[in-house]
Order: structure tokens, then sequence, then C-alpha cells
């Protein structure tokens, strides 16, 4: 038995017993070890560990390290996969940050660094942010409308606070400016606007739109918060704000966190853009955004990963 025993061994490594003097030494207690796990079925582990010169003990130990792996390697597929439908449910956008507070919302224990690790292993990453460009140009003559919401966007009923921004996205045809209304309590997209050009007019049809949504004509009791860009202080925006009865309010110049409810919604949706890669435009046409009713649904939605 003794001799069978070693034979296999060394038939299994691709060697005529007895000559195995070529086999690396380093590796040589893990050959064991497997054949030993692989012979168990025909010979006792008792002689198996005599004869290949391991002990018992050192066997024994072996399987359990191995099971212990096994069930990490388990996890961290499970882990892979989860992670694999948070990022293509949505639309391959999400980092890290984002993508582990999807995670735990699932109730998927999970570090922010785990997260980076698997998606570095995935070979995924989130949109990147594009570099800072100003798009706030005040109106150095216009007057200035004190901020009313002092950072604090947390409100309890809807239609207490309005935000509103504009950003830029890359088409095919060119850049198309997008300026967008929203509730800070429901977070609902009230109304969007865009155009070729950074006009009051597209403020004013934005304005329109989101009034129509909510369908009233006054809004005695509604804040609307922006940043001190040329457009929100123009007079034909103002005397619009007026006659709807709104309480304007403004953030300092230059300071993205004076409005960073509606800073947080633009980068969302300029992140979607720029990943689909097929956005269009027709310039001139009435039907232009069509492509991003997507991206800015007018729906009551609470976007947690803010």
């Amino acid at each position: 038995m003794n001799r069978e025993v070693h034979v296999r061994f060394w038939e299994s490594q691709g060697v005529r017993f007895p000559l195995a003097t070529h086999l690396d030494q380093g590796n040589r207690r893990e050959l064991i070890l497997s054949f030993i796990d692989i012979q168990k079925a025909d010979f006792p582990i008792n002689v198996l560990c005599r004869v290949l010169a391991v002990s018992r003990s050192a066997y024994y130990r072996w399987c359990a390290k191995r099971s212990c792996y096994e069930g990490i390697h388990r996890a961290r597929e499970s882990l892979k996969e989860k992670l694999l439908e948070a990022f293509r449910a949505n639309r391959r956008i999400y980092g890290a940050p984002r993508l582990t507070h999807e995670l735990r919302a699932m109730g998927v224990g999970i570090s922010r660094a785990t997260v980076s690790r698997l998606m570095a292993e995935l070979s995924i990453t989130g949109a990147c942010g594009r570099a800072k460009t100003i798009t706030t140009r005040p109106d150095r003559h216009a007057r200035k409308s004190s901020d009313l919401v002092q950072r604090n966007f947390s409100v309890d009923e809807t239609d207490k606070l309005w935000v509103s921004d504009l950003t830029y996205i890359g088409t095919r045809e060119g850049w198309l400016y997008l300026v967008c209304n929203m509730d800070a309590c429901s977070r609902r997209i009230l109304g969007y606007s865009m155009s070729d050009s950074m006009d009051t007019q597209m403020f004013i049809d934005c304005l329109d739109k989101a009034r129509s949504t909510r369908g009233k004509v006054l809004m005695s009791d509604t804040i609307f918060h922006s940043d001190h860009g040329s457009q929100y202080t123009s007079n034909e925006f103002r005397e619009m704000l007026r006659l709807s009865q709104f309480s304007q309010s403004m953030g300092s110049v230059g300071d993205s966190y004076d409005n960073a409810m509606a800073e947080a919604l633009l980068r969302v949706i300029e992140e979607g853009a720029r990943i689909s890669n097929s956005l269009r435009h027709q310039r001139g046409g009435k039907n232009r955004d069509l492509r991003l009713d997507s991206m800015v649904q007018p729906e009551e939605k609470t976007f947690k990963s803010w």
C-alpha cells in the first residue's frame, strides 16, 4: 500500500516513481496536501499522511483554511454581482461613494474601500467630473437679492422652496444649455428648458413650465433660490417673479454650496449625458429636448445618493 501511494503521487506530477527531485520545494507541501485530499477515498488518511511525511493535524488545518478561503471567495463573488447590478441600474454613472450608499440601502454591509477594490477588479469606473467651468456670470450693476435659504434645503412641505440652476451639455451638434427648476421637498423637477444660448427667455420658459406643473399662477408662499447669474437678476425675469409673487433668494457669488441642491441635480444630468455618448439635439427644432426626458423625468423621487 505504501508503494502504491508513492507511485500514484509521483505519477500525478507527471514523473515516474521514484524520480521527483525536480519538484519545487516551495510547492511540495501544497501538492502533497492536495493529493491527500484527492486520494482519501481510496486510502486511509493516516496512511497517506504517514507515507508522504505529513502530520494529520497539518492536513486538517489545511482543509479548514481552504474552506475558509472558499467561503470568502464565494462572498466576494456575490458582492461583485450585487455591485454590477447597482452599477448597471444607475446607467453606469455612479462611483464608489454612491455605489456604497446603494449597496447599504440594499442591506449589504460594505465599506467604501471595499467597493473601490471590487470596482478595480471588475474594471468599472463611475463618470468623472469635467474640469470646472464658470457658467455663472453676475451682472455687476444688477440689484442683488438676499440669501433667504442660508444653505438649509430641508423643508417639510412642497412649494415652500424651489431651487434653480443652469448647466451646459455637449452634444453631437454642439453645446446645449439646460436650466432646471426643482422643488426642494419632493425633489421633483417641475420644469426645464433648453437653448443654444444662455438667453433670459429660456429661464422665463422654464419658470412657466414649473408653474404649469403645479397648476398655479401665484406662488406667494414659495422662495425661488438660485445663484447670481445675470439671467436671474435681469429685469425681465425679476418682473416674472414679482407677478407670480415669488420671494427671490440668491446665494453668494462663486460659492456652489449656497445652491448645492440644484448643483447636485445638474451634475447627475451631466454625467448621464456624457455616459450616453448619443445625445443629439436639432438646432432651432421644437423637439430638441426629447432625448433628455429619461434623465429629467418630472416624477416624485428622492435622490438619496446626493
